[in-house]
């Protein structure tokens, strides 16, 4: 994506703050896919992840499992599977 400013000449500046907007959103997507991950893995093997689980990123934002993850129910792992 190529930002210009009025003159034409293209504007890092504001190409770098937009990326930087849009990183928590991104990381937030990414534990969530890593999470959906985990929980499908554990299911094929038979096995619930349970308990608290912490996902931190490398700039040490802590991502907790319970609110990344899309099926809280063990029940609703075992029925989807």
């Amino acid at each position: 994506m190529s930002f210009r400013n009025a003159e034409g000449y293209q504007d890092h500046t504001a190409e770098q703050a937009i990326y930087n907007a849009d990183r928590e959103a991104r990381v937030k997507a990414k534990a969530r896919r890593l999470m959906t991950t985990l929980d499908n893995m554990a299911s094929l093997a038979g096995f619930v992840i349970s308990g608290d689980i912490r996902l931190i990123d490398r700039d040490g934002n802590i991502h907790k499992a319970a609110e990344l993850r899309q099926r809280t129910k063990a029940s609703d792992i075992f029925n989807n599977s």
